[in-house]
């Protein structure tokens, strides 16, 4: 678990140094909603392959940033030679409300971390099948880059601690959306010269 307060930590001041070294950063209201869906990875796994989908919606006031995410994991068991024809696979799925905190403005991306309160469930395949759902704490350090004003890519290490089976992983997102101020239609400004 120390891992992970360093990586939370680094990533902390990674977002501080970001924010002050490249951000434009006023005091006028800034409002920015996207969706994020991507794939990703985690561990332990309780077979032998990690695998999953997510899809998150995110809306930005300011610093403050709220995040409704589903994440869908598959937990795979690989086949080994021509004999083991059945597999069986465990299934994880959360979802999230999660708040947090991001750089206010910036043209080349948004750093964040963020947590909440989540429902964990899934089945356990082995020589029977065991559902359950429990409560779960997620938390989440990402970084998201801007192709364009309305298209990003985010990188992300996110945690999942509760009853069952908790766990870390990594993923990469597709953003759409509005991700910063932009405008269509500059407006022609004229300014009068003095001779």
């Amino acid at each position: 678990m120390s891992k992970v307060v360093k990586v939370i930590s680094l990533l902390l001041l990674l977002f501080q140094l970001s924010n002050h070294a490249i951000c434009q950063v006023k005091n006028d209201l800034i409002i920015n909603a996207w969706l994020e869906v991507g794939g990703l990875r985690f561990a332990p796994t309780k077979k032998e392959a990690s695998a999953g989908i997510n899809v998150s919606l995110k809306f930005q006031r300011n610093r403050l940033l709220a995040n409704l995410q589903y994440h869908n994991y598959v937990d795979r068991e690989l086949a080994h030679g021509s004999f083991e024809l059945f597999t069986t696979n465990n299934y994880y799925r959360a979802g999230n409300m999660m708040v947090g905190i991001t750089n206010k403005k910036c043209r080349f991306g948004h750093f964040s971390i963020s947590t909440g309160l989540g429902v964990f469930w899934g089945e356990f395949n082995n020589f029977f099948e065991e559902k359950f759902i429990t409560a779960g704490w997620p938390i989440e350090a990402a970084a998201g880059f801007n192709i364009f004003p309305v298209v990003g890519i985010n990188l992300k290490v996110f945690v999942n601690i509760n009853s069952k089976h908790s766990l870390i992983g990594f993923g990469m997102d597709l953003q759409l959306g509005k991700l910063r101020d932009f405008r269509l239609n500059k407006p022609i400004v004229i300014e009068p010269h003095l001779y």
